[in-house]
């Protein structure tokens, strides 16, 4: 999965403690289709009214699309 969607983790020991590390990873937001198909990426960073406006019109062409 994380080879699919080009997830990358690495996992760092900051102390001598196996138990004590961070696991640093990239960070999307996917959106697929209902068929599970990729449709588009967005940054986690992402403000959530932009990111509200951009999911609306991409639902809306993909109704538009399917009729």
């Amino acid at each position: 999965m994380r080879s699919a969607f080009k997830v990358i983790i690495t996992k760092v020991a900051d102390t001598g403690d196996p138990e004590e590390y961070d696991m640093p990873h990239s960070s999307l937001n996917y959106l697929m289709d209902p068929q599970c198909r990729y449709r588009a990426h967005y940054p986690d960073a992402m403000e959530a009214p932009r990111l509200a406006a951009t999911l609306r019109r991409e639902i809306s062409e993909s109704h538009e699309a399917s009729k």
